[in-house]
């Protein structure tokens, strides 16, 4: 079988969670499924070098995005005699020559869209094309059941859609070095064991204003000794975030650490008292699941997908400060809770592996080409 994967997430490194899982997949099917040729589609090469053994690379010409996906890509997929074409994204070429799949990871543009023109515009593009891109598709991939229910919500065939969970990246276990974990924290002017820690974007579906009002929130003896650690990109409200924290008179506790890349951020989860996912809304949610395979207790929000992925592994509250904050005293304070976490969290946290969600995606994309050439079988005898 001839699968080609649109690879145009790796252009900037595929240091992207979508790029984490698009690497695991290629990379699992070219050692593992030798029966499967792969030929990846992008406009310039990956900046790293990706290309695993025996996967042909097709650089298409650099082209508007619209352009690109509809009409210089089915041309290479018709050239190129594709069996089955896959994007790791919510669309497909609406003329594909063969049958297509597509992942849609959350409704966030729709559900809970950011402020501002270009979020407007994304709202309304894909509130009224992903019901075309679904329908050509042959399946729709998710990240989750609640996933699964939205999807099929916003008008998708709920037969087509199949829920894989995504598998953490290799190397996600815990960091054991205590000079590393140390190194992290003081970097931040943080000590180990004495933080709460938040790894994420900083946009408004987060909550992490809500987690801030959380730290303000807790009891003197707790304050005292821990400060609030907020690592990802300055962006989103980080401007908001910071205004709150220097409004509860809390801003000299409250760390923004900035973007950390993944062993600062195996460290900092190493050394934290708690980590703490306040999200209002998720497609799937990675960091908690993340931080669970690195060694720290998690408290989470029961929204969306959180309760799905996270289990009974860590501590789910209401996404509101209160709660929050009662979540966080309730993993500092109860005898046994806290190693309690982490060792069901470690337990939780290997249920997500790369090899459990590439091997459902190839059975998949070899079911969907056998059904592709029986259909075709039969015209012919037509």
């Amino acid at each position: 079988m001839r699968l080609g994967i649109d690879c145009r997430e790796f252009e900037g490194g595929g240091a992207t969670g979508m790029g984490r899982i698009l690497k695991g997949l290629i990379g699992w099917i070219s050692s593992e499924r030798p029966d499967i040729s792969l030929v990846l589609y992008a406009r310039r090469k990956p900046t790293d070098g990706f290309l695993p053994p025996g996967a042909q690379a097709r650089i298409l010409p650099d082209s508007p995005t619209v352009l690109w996906d509809q009409l210089l890509l089915p041309r290479a997929l018709r050239r190129d005699n594709i069996d089955v074409y896959y994007s790791i994204y919510h669309k497909c070429p609406l003329t594909a020559p063969c049958p297509a799949v597509i992942t849609v990871h959350d409704l966030i543009p729709i559900k809970m869209p950011e402020k501002g023109a270009a979020a407007a515009a994304k709202k309304f593009y894909l509130s009224n094309m992903l019901p075309a891109y679904a329908a050509k598709a042959s399946s729709v991939v998710t990240d989750s059941e609640f996933s699964k229910k939205e999807i099929a919500r916003a008008g998708v065939d709920e037969a087509k859609i199949q829920v894989i969970y995504p598998g953490l990246r290799e190397g996600s276990g815990p960091e054991k070095d205590p000079a590393k974990i140390a190194a992290a924290a003081a970097k931040s002017g943080l000590i180990p064991g004495g933080y709460i820690f938040y790894l994420g974007h900083l946009r408004a579906s987060k909550n992490v204003g809500a987690l801030v009002r959380a730290f303000a929130a807790l009891p003197p003896e707790l304050r005292n000794r821990h400060k609030l650690a907020v690592a990802g990109a300055k962006s989103g409200e980080f401007e908001r975030l910071s205004e709150i924290a220097r409004e509860l008179c809390c801003s000299q506790d409250v760390v923004f650490v900035g973007y950390v890349g993944d062993a600062e951020a195996a460290a900092l989860a190493a050394g934290c008292s708690v980590f703490v996912y306040p999200s209002k809304y998720e497609g799937f949610g990675y960091p908690p699941l993340e931080a669970m395979a690195m060694g720290a207790p998690v408290v989470c929000s029961n929204a969306a997908s959180l309760p799905e992925v996270v289990g009974d592994a860590a501590i789910v509250v209401a996404p509101e400060p209160q709660a929050i904050a009662d979540g966080i005293a309730r993993a500092l304070t109860e005898p046994g809770l806290r190693e309690s976490l982490i060792e069901k969290g470690a337990r939780r946290a290997r249920l997500f592996t790369i090899e459990k969600m590439a091997s459902e995606y190839a059975d998949m994309f070899e079911r969907i080409a056998a059904e592709s050439r029986a259909r075709s079988s039969g015209r012919r005898r037509i």
